[in-house]
């Protein structure tokens, strides 16, 4: 799969890995949520997808020894394991899917992601078990899409009333696991190429600075501020990235 870009593109998969990585560094989440809509505005979700792969894969392993003695494993396992079996179903949506429909679905799904999010929802113990088989699933599906496993899993802890040191852990550890998955079904099956490895190459330490910045940054903020920042990131990548916005992008 060869491909080349333009200067724009260039421009927009930049500035989406600089909002990316403030959004993992911030929250410990939504770098998908963020790079994925812009990125697929500009290369469509097949490029996006492996070159966005590439720099989480890459960036995860020390992210998640950070994470490690932080996190709730279990919840991470258990969510985990189910989300395997979810996640060849996405990938077999997005090698087989129109991409002008997979970004529009990338673009609702996030902004619903937001909403329901900002309700505030909490779990009921009794549906724990049922809750978190969906959430897996759900999840896995999505991240084989666009990598966008985030919002169910998140969803499910923040329901479960979790402090935001331990959701950002989980979600730091959980996708490392999902990433790294990722990474072997795609090379498994020819979506990568040695050009979306060297574009991803190019885009790591801009992609590094992000989470550098939204490290500092998570140290310096409150539950509500924490929150509200990463909501703003992920919906307004969300809306840029709608396809019937393609013209302001020079699609």
């Amino acid at each position: 799969m060869e491909f080349s870009l333009d200067a724009q593109a260039h421009v927009i998969l930049g500035v989406a890995a600089l909002l990316a990585g403030l959004a993992k560094g911030l929250a410990g989440f939504g770098s998908a949520l963020v790079f994925m809509p812009l990125a697929s505005a500009a290369v469509g979700p097949v490029v996006a997808g492996p070159i966005f792969i590439v720099i989480d894969c890459i960036t995860s392993f020390p992210l998640a020894r950070i994470s490690w003695a932080f996190a709730d494993r279990a919840a991470v396992a258990r969510i985990g394991l189910v989300a395997g079996i979810g996640l060849p179903v996405g990938i077999g949506i997005l090698v087989s899917v129109d991409q002008t429909m997979i970004r529009w679905m990338i673009s609702l799904f996030c902004l619903a992601s937001v909403f329901v999010l900002m309700l505030g929802l909490r779990v009921d113990g009794r549906l724990q078990r049922a809750s978190t088989f969906v959430t897996g699933l759900l999840s896995g599906i999505f991240h084989g899409i666009a990598q966008i496993g985030g919002p169910p899993v998140l969803l499910l802890w923040i329901a479960q009333g979790h402090a935001k040191a331990t959701i950002r852990a989980n979600a730091l550890l959980y996708f490392a696991l999902l990433t790294i998955a990722t990474f072997i079904i795609f090379v498994a099956i020819g979506i990568f190429s040695w050009t979306s490895f060297t574009y991803a190459l190019i885009l790591l330490p801009i992609y590094a600075g992000g989470l550098v910045a939204g490290g500092w940054l998570f140290g310096r903020t409150s539950d509500r501020w924490f929150r509200a920042a990463s909501y703003a990131l992920i919906v307004g990548a969300a809306i840029a990235g709608l396809p019937v916005l393609d013209g302001l992008l020079g699609d």
